[in-house]
C-alpha cells in the first residue's frame, strides 16, 4: 500500500483497523526513520505530520487554450437569445474557467461597441475553429505601427499602444475586416 492510498482511506479508518494501523506504522517508520513511542497516544499529531505535504489530487493546466485574458479573475458575461424560450439568457464564466467556445461566442454575440470593448479584454484573441495556431509574433513595435499606418487605421487609436496591445489591436481589426 502506498502513502496516497493510506491517506485517502482517512485517519479514523486507519486507526480503527489493526491491519491498516500496522501498514501506517511501517510507512511512518519508512518515511521518518523512527516509530512513535506510543502510537495511540500521539496518533493525531503523527497523522498530521504523516499527511503534511502529501499531494493527493493532481491538477493539470489546460494548455489547449489559444487565447489569453488580461484579467483572469473577472466574471465575463454575454446575453444569448433563445428562440424556444423567447427570451435572452445571461451566460457567465470566470476568466480562469473560460473555454474556447465561450471565448468565441463572447467575441461574436453583442453590439459593435460591446464587441470592441470585449476584444480589448484579451491579450491574445482565440483562434477561429479549424485554424492552426499562428507562430509567435516577431514583429517589432515600429513594424506593427508601420503596418497600421499602411492599412489606414486611425493613428489616434493605435499610436499610444504598447507592443502586445498593438498586436491585439491589429488582430481585432483583421477579424473585423473578415466579418465585413
Amino acid at each position: 500500500m502506498t502513502y496516497e492510498e493510506l491517506i485517502s482511506l482517512g485517519s479514523s479508518r486507519v486507526r480503527n483497523s489493526s491491519e491498516l494501523l500496522d501498514e501506517y506504522k511501517r510507512l511512518f517508520k519508512e518515511k521518518f526513520g523512527y516509530m512513535p513511542s506510543c502510537v495511540p497516544c500521539t496518533f493525531n499529531q503523527d497523522w498530521a505530520k504523516f499527511t503534511a505535504n502529501q499531494q493527493i489530487k493532481t491538477t493539470t493546466m489546460d494548455t489547449s487554450k489559444t487565447f489569453q485574458l488580461r484579467d483572469a479573475h473577472k466574471i465575463y458575461t454575454y446575453e444569448q437569445y433563445d428562440e424556444g424560450a423567447g427570451r435572452s439568457f445571461k451566460i457567465r464564466t470566470y476568466g480562469h474557467q473560460m473555454t474556447e467556445d465561450f471565448a468565441r461566442k463572447y467575441l461574436e454575440i453583442g453590439t459593435d461597441e460591446q464587441l470592441k470593448d470585449r476584444k480589448a479584454e484579451f491579450k491574445v484573441l482565440p483562434q477561429a475553429e479549424g485554424k492552426k495556431p499562428e507562430e509567435k509574433n516577431t514583429k517589432t513595435l515600429k513594424e506593427m505601427q508601420k503596418e497600421a499606418a499602411e492599412k489606414g487605421y486611425e493613428e489616434s487609436e493605435w499610436k499610444s499602444l504598447k507592443k502586445d496591445e498593438l498586436e491585439v489591436y491589429l488582430q481585432s481589426k483583421e477579424i473585423d475586416e473578415e466579418v465585413k
